[in-house]
């Protein structure tokens, strides 16, 4: 992975946190898609939060294991295909996963960075969580047409008006982020499904966090018009299984 020449530091007094916890760092919480783990994601995100030096990124497992052999490690996800009602994502589907977020969730959490399948769970989040996220990055929310979620599900979602960024490769399909009713950005790369880790795609991410922040210091350099197109990703690792395939 590369290291970045020029690192940006947010700083976390730009989003509100509580008196109790204004001594420690602001946490985000950083959920891995389906076939992945913690330790995975955050690998697969250290460029981003490396750009992210003020915050405490907290990484949890999805409620779901599996492991393929005994050598292999054990990956999670979040949804339980069990519950599917008639081809059907409803929120039965996701009642341990946000179960799991709503136990750690507090006061000093301000926002959330995902990807694919825990994507998914981190935009239900933002409608049950208190208090609610200020800003999400999203990463791999394209969905094939075929599946269907149910409007509870889009319901959920549209309860959140914070900011959120939807990365995504060049992929046939249709974002969930859509439904969202809050502010969104689309940054897109030629990459694939695994969040981008090239230098140009991750200070564009960071760029964006910037731009969120009514108290950043330094003037930002593009607008949000200009940051549609990424450069292609030469890192196109697949952390973990492509959860909505």
């Amino acid at each position: 992975m590369f290291e970045m020449t020029h690192s940006i530091h947010i700083k976390p007094n730009c989003f509100k946190v509580s008196k109790s916890n204004s001594m420690s760092k602001a946490k985000i919480l950083c959920l891995h898609g389906a076939g992945s783990n913690k330790e995975g994601f955050k690998v697969a995100i250290a460029n981003i939060t490396k750009g992210l030096p003020d915050y405490e990124c907290v990484f949890i497992n999805g409620p779901f294991s599996a492991q393929k052999s005994e050598e292999a490690p054990i990956t999670y996800s979040w949804i339980d295909f069990s519950k599917l009602s008639n081809g059907e994502f409803g929120m039965d589907c996701f009642v341990e996963g946000l179960e799991l977020v709503k136990n750690i969730w507090d006061d000093s959490f301000v926002g959330l960075i995902a990807w694919s399948q825990g994507s998914l769970l981190a935009l239900l989040s933002t409608g049950i969580v208190n208090p609610a996220p200020q800003f999400a990055i999203l990463t791999g929310t394209i969905v094939p047409p075929r599946l269907v979620f149910s409007s509870e599900v889009y319901e959920t979602i549209q309860k959140w008006n914070g900011s959120c960024l939807d990365v995504n490769g060049i992929e046939e399909g249709v974002s969930f982020v859509n439904k969202l009713v809050g502010s969104q950005s689309e940054l897109s790369h030629d990459g694939a499904h695994p969040p981008p880790t090239d230098e140009v795609s991750v200070q564009k991410i960071l760029n964006w966090h910037r731009s969120i922040s009514s108290t950043a210091t330094e003037d930002i350099a593009s607008s949000n018009s200009n940051w549609t197109v990424m450069s292609n990703p030469k890192d196109k690792t697949v952390y973990g299984i492509v959860s909505f395939r």
